[in-house]
């Protein structure tokens, strides 16, 4: 379906929670976070039902699960082997931090997920213990080297929030090439101030290109990460509440008024 800047909206980001298990500096700037109440969470039946709509009715092709951090959902291999199966879904993503994704690649493949795109910012143990709130980044790196094995297509997210980024970013984007993987920088922004497009980073994408929507894991519906139009899904017409939000995105966006990126789909 076209917005009403005749912008083809054919990709949609469903965070399946907000909760994560890293406490990333640009991403959760505060403790203080008010986390969605469990029982308020889309179960897998509903996020299907979403998506199959989403696919038969509006031409969204592409769905990337996020968080938080998707991989601490449990049976998320179920939902994705439920989306991929939906008719008229080429692509089934996850956006992940890597650390649970070693144990987790053979599976997720096998219930059809095509690609993932991994969080990795530094090689360096003491840095990633600084930027996450833990040392894991052998965890992180292994989960990355399963994905590649079990031959899940890796785009490594690399953010540049300090000037130390800008000393690491070759290094990191060498490593990605040397394993097989694609590699794209994050210019780091604040999600309560208005949006620059002006800036040479991959991401985040120009206005006038944006393609997506995004559900929450509540059943909130956003139609741009910088705004703050929300649309609450009304499970008895998913048709019209998915409706209404392409046709409330705006031409550019502004300003979130979200508390952190991880509660709203990153």
């Amino acid at each position: 379906m076209l917005d009403l800047y005749d912008r083809e909206i054919n990709y949609m980001r469903i965070s399946v929670t907000d909760k994560c298990n890293l406490n990333c500096v640009y991403c959760k700037p505060s403790n203080d976070l008010e986390y969605i109440e469990k029982t308020k969470i889309l179960t897998y039946y509903k996020i299907e039902s979403i998506v199959n709509i989403c696919a038969n009715k509006f031409g969204i092709n592409k769905i990337r699960l996020t968080g938080g951090e998707p991989l601490i959902r449990d049976d998320i291999h179920l939902l994705i082997k439920k989306i991929s199966s939906i008719k008229n879904i080429k692509e089934t993503c996850l956006t992940t931090n890597g650390i649970l994704l070693s144990s987790m690649a053979k599976t997720l493949k096998e219930n059809g997920l095509n690609s993932v795109n991994i969080s990795l910012d530094t090689l360096d143990n003491d840095r990633y213990e600084m930027i996450t709130g833990q040392r894991k980044l052998k965890d992180a790196l292994s989960g990355i080297e399963s994905a590649i094995s079990n031959n899940i297509k890796v785009k490594i997210n690399i953010v540049m929030f300090d000037d130390e980024s800008k000393k690491e970013i070759k290094k990191i984007e060498e490593y990605a090439k040397s394993i097989g993987a694609t590699s794209q920088r994050i210019k780091y922004y604040n999600i309560n101030e208005n949006k620059k497009d002006q800036h040479n980073y991959d991401r985040p994408p120009k206005c006038n290109n944006c393609n997506k929507i995004r559900l929450l894991a509540d059943g909130t519906l956003l139609s741009c990460l910088h705004n703050k139009n929300k649309v609450k899904i009304d499970m008895n017409n998913i048709e019209e509440s998915i409706k209404k939000v392409i046709l409330k995105k705006p031409i550019k966006g502004l300003s979130s008024d979200a508390k952190s990126v991880s509660l709203i789909g990153g």
